[in-house]
């Protein structure tokens, strides 16, 4: 394994990473469980004052992490927000 300092081209490739670690590993954490989601949040930000990215298919998931969410929110995911507005 090689180790270098990341260069432009590699930003598409560390994207990738980032967002299967989140669709996979995230929701592999939480199950969009509505009360494991929100506990998570509240963990994490018990310890930690870094943003948080929340993700779920779930409404009701989202709803219950953004709840116990203590900063201000961002919502990116089109489905979910339009659940969430309404």
């Amino acid at each position: 394994m090689e180790i270098r300092d990341a260069v432009p081209s590699d930003a598409r490739a560390a994207c990738e990473v980032l967002r299967r670690s989140i669709t996979e590993l995230c929701v592999a954490d939480h199950r969009n469980e509505p009360a494991i989601l929100a506990r998570a949040v509240q963990l994490v930000q018990s310890i930690t004052d870094v943003p948080l990215s929340i993700d779920s298919s779930i409404v009701a998931a989202l709803e219950a992490g953004l709840a116990r969410y203590r900063d201000r929110r961002v919502l990116r995911r089109g489905a979910a927000l339009g659940a969430l507005v309404r």
